[in-house]
């Protein structure tokens, strides 16, 4: 009889729970937290910094090459560059052809550029940092010209960033601080 009594009051409570946990509300199910502007405002910039990383290296890689196609295939269509002298060469079309001029003049042996500071706001970005390249001009001994450079990056359409504007000063034009 214990037995008997002992399998019903079992069978009652396992009753009872299943209809408690069909009537009970249901569960909320967390979603994961979505994240908030400053996150998704660290997230774009290392997209950027990624991205014009990529851009820099290109525009080594292009230079060392003599590719004064690709090398302007960096630029926006409008851009601008501007040089240490101050003279601006405005658009895609004249930023190849005054490259294609000077990578006639002197033979790249190396070259790097080091970012020290990006400011992304939206789709534009602001980098600046310092640069050294080692050119050989025909005939002549090879010159190790380095400086100080801001430019300014578009993202485009697609996603891709672009140079907007960029200008460079050497170290006879600029002075580094102590």
């Amino acid at each position: 009889m214990i037995l008997r009594m002992t399998a019903m009051l079992l069978a009652v409570t396992a009753l009872a729970s299943t209809a408690f946990a069909a009537s009970a509300p249901p569960t909320p199910s967390v979603a994961p937290a979505s994240p908030n502007a400053a996150q998704l405002a660290q997230a774009h910039k290392a997209d950027a910094q990624r991205a014009i990383e990529a851009g820099n290296a290109a525009y080594v890689a292009t230079w060392r090459r003599g590719d004064a196609h690709a090398f302007a295939q960096l630029y926006t269509p409008n851009a601008a560059s501007i040089a240490d002298d101050g003279t601006i060469t405005r658009g895609r079309t004249a930023i190849e052809a005054a490259r294609a001029a000077s990578f006639a003049r002197a033979r790249f042996i190396s070259g790097t550029i080091s970012t020290e500071d990006l400011v992304v706001e939206d789709d534009v970005a602001y980098e600046m940092g310092s640069y050294s390249f080692t050119l050989q001009p025909a005939g002549k001994s090879a010159t190790t010209y380095s400086g100080r450079y801001l430019t300014i990056w578009q993202q485009q359409p697609g996603g891709s960033w672009l140079i907007k504007t960029d200008s460079g000063l050497t170290d006879r034009t600029c002075k580094k601080n102590a």
